[in-house]
């Protein structure tokens, strides 16, 4: 059973994983309880209540984009999905908690502008019509072989691991290490230009995960 599902449900599904949610002693709404965990449903960070001290999340006050997947949702009866971290033309960046590896990742989910719809708090997405199916199945394909195809570099220290990919809720979903952190652009806004040392550094660590990625015949064109 894959999608948003309740506690009562989860508990009669997966006996040996206790998932619940707990009355937060503030204004919030809920928190999730994950094996004994009391977590933040949106950075799964642990907390007493909300809002998260290190995210801000509170229920109460919380907003949820009608088109993505709800936060709580369960993926394969092992995923958590929370926050989103990143839209872009072509799918959605999830925050999700794997409740066998009990750890923080990342879920990329096939989602592309213009083809896909998702009823509101709905999982499943659906496509418009037979044209866009057609182009819909062939970019999923696609966003499938290239997970396969970077989980071979999982264990180099410049490329991020693959966990796992599967299918579900009619798209692909891409399982991956999540790492904490900033993207350059947002470092270089705020502390302004790199210095030369620190342009050599960035440098050398893509070239060396380029250099692994172009021996196996993989172009990075992104």
């Amino acid at each position: 059973s894959i999608g948003r599902i309740g506690i009562r449900e989860c508990l009669k599904m997966c006996s040996n994983i206790k998932i619940t949610r707990k009355k937060s002693p503030y204004e919030g709404d809920a928190m999730i309880e994950i094996n004994g965990k009391r977590l933040c449903e949106s950075c799964f960070c642990e907390t007493d209540g909300e809002p998260c001290p290190n995210c801000g999340f509170s229920a109460a006050e919380h907003s949820e984009d009608p088109l993505v997947l709800p936060m709580g949702t369960r993926l394969n009866d092992k995923i958590v999905i929370g926050k989103v971290m990143g839209k872009g033309g072509f799918g959605v960046t999830y925050l999700g908690y794997d409740l066998r590896m009990e750890k923080i990742i990342a879920v990329k989910e096939y989602y592309p502008n213009g083809i896909a719809y998702r009823a509101p708090g709905g999982t499943e997405i659906s496509i418009g019509d037979a044209g866009a199916a057609e182009t819909f199945e062939k970019g999923a394909e696609k966003f499938y072989s290239e997970a396969e195809m970077v989980a071979q570099f999982n264990g180099n220290p410049n490329i991020v691991s693959v966990y796992d990919y599967f299918r579900a809720n009619n798209t692909v979903y891409l399982v991956m290490e999540f790492i904490q952190g900033v993207t350059l652009k947002k470092y270089v806004k705020k502390h302004g230009r790199l210095s030369d040392g620190q342009a050599l550094f960035v440098m050398d660590k893509i070239a060396a995960a380029l250099s692994i990625t172009h021996s196996a015949g993989v172009l990075h064109r992104d």
